[in-house]
């Protein structure tokens, strides 16, 4: 019995499913600070016990150190955090560390507070190194809460390789030079910008504060110090933040008849959540700043500084300002060095300020990120691995949730220590039970009542190099309202070691009542393909209870032997829906190509964009051997002369045909062939033409019958080939016949070859 097998190649066409989801955010929010603080610095405390004053870190005086300016009104102090044997008398009725740069009631002050490079015991050595990813943050007070109407200058924060007790030079008399706030040059009329330069904080970079106008006044060119913000004359607002350098001669500008000096102002914020005030409307800010060390040696490091970018509560919020530049480095004269000076200066003219700092983020004492994350237990891949939920996705009710936050140390001075996590917990999940995983396999578990709302839990271990991360995973179910879909915000967690705070808050989304999907069967579940077939697996997909159905938001998934397919490879041909039809057939073409000899098992599930998941159907597919010839597609004989007219004309060397059995042991087959006459033109070969010689001498014709060539025998498992034209000689197989004369030229004719199945 013969059996002619068919090879065709599968086209797959994929449909692709985008989802697009848009983020919403929200402004930041201050709170005010306290009326209850007196004006009076002298009779009262700088903070009363009473003030809201946000988190930071402790012992300020291990890491950060006032500066000596000499014959300069320096009131700035470190007050550490009240306690029981604190004098009656101190200034800081609280229980944070608060710097206070400058204070209300001391007019013509100036102050700087810098990082520690050079205490005694590398753990307690502060700097930033300009070749890590470096995170400083604190909490800012510009003048506010003293009741005081004409606010002094402002403060700054620098970056600095001028040394610990970096200050602008003291070139003029008490109670001029607010504008320069400590860090800028100094003014003077009738001179460069070169010597101007000199004499601000050399080797330096500093983000200005400046909370006093200075140049409202210059039309009339008798204020000489009053000149800097001469730039920014047409801003209704006093308030601005800037960059620039400081001892950079270009940060300077001369103008007037007396050569009045004006500060270049890089980036200039003219106000923040459409307040022109904000830098003293009597509120705490927060700011951070990241510093991103270059990538090449040609390029240059990026800082980012947000400002705003928490609440009090410690909540991450949309920053009111986010600024990102390129830092020259060769502006810090660093000679190789890789360590800079940070910190703050602060000046108040002839008015009087109040500047407070809190900082909640050192990194050469801790470098530390917090991250969080939430999966959706129910809703997994093919391989177990729950989905992420990302910021605005949804979950679909009752689905099992895990809620991750992951703390990681990245490097420091100290381990990250005594870490309490203070986690607000995201409404509509029925909560179950949490546990805390260290990446040294230790873990401590911790229950969660079903209905809280907050966690707190100590974690049992500090952070460090040796055990640099953590995570803490709290479990339960999502539980919607009555509401077709439930909102779930976002809460903030904060976690507080003693040397180091660090924010985060959890991605808000949604809950919908999940759909069910269902796949029906629509061909047969046993199928038989050989090594050289296809064939086509059908389904239907529906929703139980019925529900119209959009083909472009589902995808069908394939499974071969229980792996999925690539996502190039996944989506199964959807036809074309009708309007409103509540069910739909997918085909999809499988080739033997895509499957293994012997049993395969071949699944399909279908998903839709809100992850509702259908059932599984599975065909199983037999793929069994098959018989298949190889032959080269043109081959020649020998070319002679027209005489003599009777002979048996040989083959050239490129005659090539093989046979493969991917069959069973044992199998037999048979390899027939039969040709047309050979052709030139409209003339034909009429004497003789293409035979078949046996190794016995037998000879057959070809022409327009068919000729057994070859048989054979599978004697080995897996694939065999037979190489039938290489058993041939000179003068048996494939031969041309001549019994007369033919006229020149270039013949031609085409030999079919069929492989038999001759086994039984």
């Amino acid at each position: 019995m013969k059996k002619i097998l068919f090879l065709t190649n599968a086209i797959f066409i994929v449909f692709v499913l985008l989802i697009f989801f848009k983020t919403n955010t929200s402004a930041s929010t201050v709170i005010p600070y306290p009326s209850s603080v007196k004006n009076n610095p002298q009779t009262s405390a700088l903070l009363q016990s009473d003030d809201y004053v946000p988190d930071g870190i402790a012992n300020i005086t291990d890491w950060f150190h006032i500066a000596s300016i000499p014959s300069r009104n320096n009131t700035t102090k470190i007050y550490p955090a009240y306690t029981s044997t604190s004098s009656p008398a101190a200034m800081n009725k609280t229980t944070k560390d608060v710097i206070g740069l400058t204070d209300s009631g001391y007019g013509s002050s100036y102050g700087a507070v810098w990082s520690n490079q050079s205490s005694s015991g590398n753990s307690k050595n502060n700097y930033i190194d300009i070749n890590k990813n470096q995170t400083v943050s604190m909490w800012l007070m510009f003048g506010g809460g003293r009741g005081n109407v004409n606010y002094g200058d402002g403060m700054a924060f620098v970056l600095q390789n001028a040394g610990p007790n970096a200050f602008n030079k003291d070139l003029l008399e008490k109670g001029e030079g607010g504008q320069t706030m400590g860090v800028w040059g100094v003014p003077m009329t009738d001179t460069s910008k070169e010597l101007i330069a000199k004499t601000a904080i050399q080797n330096s970079l500093a983000i200005e504060f400046d909370t006093y106008f200075n140049g409202d006044s210059i039309e009339d060119e008798n204020a000489s110090d009053s000149s800097y913000d001469h730039q920014l004359v047409s801003q209704t607002s006093g308030s601005h933040i800037a960059w620039n350098y400081p001892g950079d001669p270009n940060t300077y500008a001369l103008f007037g008849s007396k050569n009045y000096v004006e500060m270049v102002h890089k980036d200039p914020v003219y106000q923040v959540n459409n307040n022109t005030n904000f830098l003293t409307d009597k509120a705490w800010h927060h700011m951070t700043i990241e510093w991103k060390p270059a990538d090449t040696k040609s390029s240059d490091p990026t800082l980012t500084y947000k400002f705003d970018d928490e609440d009090l509560n410690g909540k991450p919020v949309t920053p009111g300002v986010t600024k990102s530049f390129p830092v020259d480095i060769t502006k810090f004269n660093l000679n190789g060095n890789n360590k800079l000076y940070w910190g703050f200066t602060g000046s108040t003219g002839e008015n009087t300020e109040t500047n407070l700092v809190i900082f909640d983020s050192v990194p050469a004492i801790v470098e530390a990120s917090v991250d969080s994350e939430l999966e959706d237990n129910t809703q997994t891949s093919s391989d177990g691995t729950p989905r992420k939920v990302n910021e605005n996705e949804s979950v679909n009710n009752g689905d099992d949730l895990s809620l991750k936050y992951n703390l990681s140390y990245d490097n420091g001075s100290q381990d990250w220590k005594n870490i309490i996590a203070d986690i607000n917990l995201p409404s509509h999940i029925t909560y179950t039970n949490g546990t805390i995983k260290y990446i040294d396999g230790s873990s401590q578990a911790f229950s969660v009542d079903g209905s809280a709302t907050d966690v707190t839990q100590t974690l049992e271990k500090d952070l460090s190099s040796t055990n640099k991360s953590a995570t803490i995973t709290i479990n339960g179910t999502a539980t919607a309202d009555n509401s077709v879909t439930t909102e779930v915000a976002a809460e903030h967690a904060s976690f507080k070691g003693s040397n180091l705070q660090k924010d985060v808050n959890s991605p808000a989304f949604k809950i919908i009542q999940p759909k069910k999907l269902t796949l029906t069967a629509q061909s047969s579940d046993n199928q038989t393909v050989k090594t050289t077939g296809q064939t086509t697996l059908s389904g239907q997909v529906a929703y139980s209870p019925t529900d119209t159905i959009d083909t472009s938001k589902i995808v069908i998934h394939r499974l071969i032997n229980g792996k999925e397919t690539p996502e190039s490879d996944k989506a199964a041909t959807l036809a074309t829906l009708d309007t409103g039809s509540s069910a739909d057939i997918f085909n999809y073409l499988v080739s033997a190509d895509d499957l293994k000899e012997g049993a395969n098992t071949v699944s399909f599930y279908a998903e839709d964009q809100d992850y509702n998941k259908s059932n599984t159907i599975t065909y199983n597919i037999n793929v069994i051997g098959d018989l298949t010839i190889t032959a080269a597609p043109t081959s020649h004989f020998e070319t002679v002369q027209s005489f003599p007219i009777t002979r048996t004309i040989h083959r050239a060397d490129d005659s090539a045909i093989s046979v493969s059995d991917q069959r069973a042991i044992n199998s037999t087959w048979k390899l027939n062939a039969t040709a047309t006459p050979l052709t030139k033109g409209d003339s034909t070969w009429d004497n003789g033409g293409l035979v078949f010689i046996d190794s016995k001498g037998n000879s057959n014709s070809l022409v327009n019958q068919v000729v057994n060539i070859a048989q054979g025998t599978k004697t080995s498992n897996g694939k065999q080939d037979f190489n039938i034209a290489s058993s041939w000689s000179q003068n048996n197989g494939i031969l041309l016949k001549q019994t007369s004369f033919e006229p020149k030229g270039t013949y031609s004719t085409t030999i079919t070859w069929t492989a038999v199945d001759s086994s039984n």
